[in-house]
């Protein structure tokens, strides 16, 4: 029996492990991903220099790809005035949702911002009666960081609505999403700035070229170790050859994980 219980324990060791948990999450529902467009930042003038005023998560995007787009992509028909991408809205019944109000409205708070994005402090409190002394967001905030949610499901009301959301890195979306397309012959033939990665024909990722030809390397070596895992289930790391460094890729994958969380 105590046999049994360790044996139970060690398959439930991550049971806690939440980056590993929404890696897994992200490649189970693929291609139901939404990428998160986070609204530009507004600064004030302060005695201590510039500081960023809280973001009101209403403004918080979510693009999901244009099934359309996708369906031209492959049939190799032309894309022109066809988005790769369709806005859509977390449901309200999601726990991200969040309708709070902000203390200053947005158009009011146009006619007081400068040129460069920051705001005239003064010019608003005289103008304005609300307390616009910048708040440090709570622990219990739900505004959205992360680049990526992945969803459950959508449908269309009044709007395009996605739901069951769960809030995912960019890395995790890498490694275990569609195919990563790049082109670096020719942009350093140009000395142009890489334009990044391509997710599945139509999500961009800004990161350079090498991170995608690592990426890429990373998936074939965890794609072997699954199959690996899959066809063998039952085995231990004792049984292993000392040249089978699965279990070492599984462990450098957790850990990229985790440390793409902080």
């Amino acid at each position: 029996m105590k046999n049994e219980n360790d044996c139970f324990q060690n398959l439930n060791r991550n049971k806690e492990n939440f980056s590993l948990i929404s890696a897994i999450i992200t490649g189970s529902f693929y291609p139901n991903i939404a990428r998160v467009q986070l609204p530009d930042p507004k600064y004030f003038q302060s005695s201590a220099g510039a500081v960023e005023l809280d973001a009101d998560v209403r403004q918080t995007k979510f693009w999901i790809r244009n099934d359309d787009f996708m369906n031209k992509l492959h049939d190799g028909q032309d894309l022109t005035g066809t988005l790769p991408a369709t806005r859509v809205f977390i449901h309200p019944s999601s726990l991200l949702f969040s309708n709070n109000d902000t203390k200053v409205d947005n158009l009011v708070l146009e006619q007081f911002t400068n040129e460069d994005g920051s705001i005239d402090m003064e010019k608003a409190r005289s103008s304005y009666k609300a307390d616009l002394t910048p708040q440090v967001p709570g622990a219990n905030s739900n505004f959205l960081r992360t680049s990526f949610v992945v969803y459950g499901s959508s449908h269309h009301t009044s709007k395009l609505f996605i739901r069951d959301v769960t809030p995912t890195t960019t890395l995790s979306t890498l490694l275990f999403g569609g195919n990563i397309s790049y082109d670096m012959s020719s942009h350093v033939n140009t000395g142009k700035t890489s334009p990044g990665l391509i997710l599945d024909g139509w999500m961009p990722i800004r990161t350079w070229c090498k991170n995608g030809v690592l990426i890429k390397r990373l998936r074939m070596l965890v794609d072997q170790t699954i199959e690996q895992k899959l066809a063998n289930p039952g085995h231990s790391a004792k049984q292993l050859d000392a040249s089978d460094s699965s279990d070492d890729i599984i462990a450098v994958v957790n850990k990229v994980l985790q440390l793409s969380n902080k």
